[in-house]
């Protein structure tokens, strides 16, 4: 007889499931509450067996994640500066779509001191001065960085 552990069919199944838990929180798409009867139907199991799952996944995110704070910072970040770009190079620029992805970038980086906050109506002449007033934003914030 072998010393290898014995897999069987039952801890294949879970180990799927758990990493279908995985893959559905991780892309956003897990709804607590509902995604548990949905994926309990894909795999033919009880509800309750895919919350153990969901438990389980949860771990192994928290898990994977502990250490890697700062690459998950950098990569928000970057992701932030893109929806920046878009919002500011979009054909009607989105200025609150712009100054909400610099003050979440602020927030990540621990500059912010207060929120930005922009209500009503914004309307400009040109690009040109829709683009000077986000800079204006950054400038800023980068100001308050140094303080």
């Amino acid at each position: 007889m072998s010393d290898e552990p014995r897999v069987t069919r039952a801890r294949e199944d879970s180990d799927a499931g758990v990493r279908r838990c995985v893959e559905l929180m991780t892309t956003g798409q897990w709804v607590s509450g509902t995604s548990h009867e949905a994926v309990a139907e894909e795999f033919g199991v009880s509800p309750r067996t895919v919350e153990s799952w969901a438990t389980s996944a949860s771990r192994v995110i928290r898990i994977a994640l502990e250490g890697d704070k700062e690459a998950i910072r950098a990569r928000m970040v970057a992701t932030l500066e893109t929806v920046t770009s878009l919002a500011l190079g979009a054909k009607t620029p989105d200025l609150k779509a712009a100054v909400s992805a610099i003050d979440s970038q602020a927030k990540l980086l621990g500059l912010a001191k207060s929120e930005i906050q922009l209500s009503g109506s914004v309307r400009m002449g040109s690009r040109e001065e829709q683009l000077a007033v986000a800079k204006s934003v950054v400038a800023a914030l980068e100001s308050a960085e140094e303080e």
